[in-house]
């Protein structure tokens, strides 16, 4: 079985409890297709719906303002677009953040739901860097549609193909699976092994609907140890949304509807 292997830089996890967050600059400018460098996979909008109790019986439109951290273009804790004042220069993220926390779960659990399912999706999105920004932080808008038509079927185990038998026509770009590395994992030096399968889609992308297997190195991260078993997952599922299989197995057969086992090694760099 191939082994895709991330070796990157730590980088600094855009946190809301941080000091200095009293003045972060907000862009009120909605974050547009052509600033994603890496947009929601189906495979997170399905992880995601999986989790409302109750499902949303039509689309809806949310707008949620996220911290970005400038440099890398990962976005972090989000709150509603409501709770960004408009017109001013900057904003006091620890306040805000304080006041959605106090305000949901609000006494509609459904609409704190929506915005708690669009915060993940951000969080597993990548926007272009900005590297030559004056601040390392900034307030950034997404705009979010959550509907029934994000419904996968359930993952059900059966045969799979192994790497060796199919044509990886698109291998993961190492730009990009540099920027998925979940920055909570980074922050705590910690790396990990997924095992899972996905299901070659008839583009010949990637869904992947299996919770697959997640070791830990180390194996106990105290109570972040959840935290970084879906910052992984969701992680694993953006990265496989990238990559794309030719239309035929190695054997001849056609690929599409096949199972595809992927094993992705995610690795700190070596103090050495």
């Amino acid at each position: 079985m191939l082994t895709f292997i991330v070796l990157l830089a730590a980088a600094t996890e855009p946190v809301s409890d941080d000091p200095g967050m009293n003045a972060i600059p907000i862009d009120y400018t909605t974050v547009g297709p052509a600033d994603i460098q890496i947009p929601v996979s189906a495979s997170v909008r399905a992880e995601t719906w999986d989790h409302f109790i109750i499902k949303p019986s039509e689309p809806h439109r949310v707008r949620v303002a996220c911290i970005v951290l400038t440099e890398v273009g990962v976005p972090g804790a989000c709150v509603p677009e409501s709770f960004i004042a408009p017109g001013k220069k900057t904003i006091d993220w620890v306040a805000a953040r304080s006041a959605y926390e106090k305000a949901f779960p609000s006494d509609d659990p459904a609409e704190a739901a929506l915005y708690f399912a669009a915060s993940q999706r951000m969080n597993a999105v990548r926007v272009t860097p900005r590297p030559d920004s004056k601040s390392m932080f900034a307030i950034r808008i997404f705009e979010e549609t959550i509907s029934p038509t994000d419904a996968r079927p359930p993952f059900t185990p059966g045969e799979s193909l192994g790497t060796l038998q199919v044509t990886i026509t698109r291998p993961p770009d190492g730009r990009l699976m540099g920027m998925l590395y979940p920055t909570l994992a980074l922050r705590n030096s910690v790396e990990a092994e997924i095992r899972m399968t996905c299901r070659i889609e008839a583009d010949f992308s990637l869904l992947c609907r299996d919770p697959g297997q997640i070791a830990l190195r180390p194996a106990d991260a105290g109570d972040q140890t959840a935290d970084l078993i879906e910052d992984f997952r969701f992680s694993t599922y953006q990265l496989a949304s990238t990559m794309r299989l030719g239309p035929k197995t190695i054997d001849g057969r056609d690929a599409v509807g096949r199972d595809l086992r992927i094993r992705i090694a995610w690795k700190l760099p070596s103090a050495d």
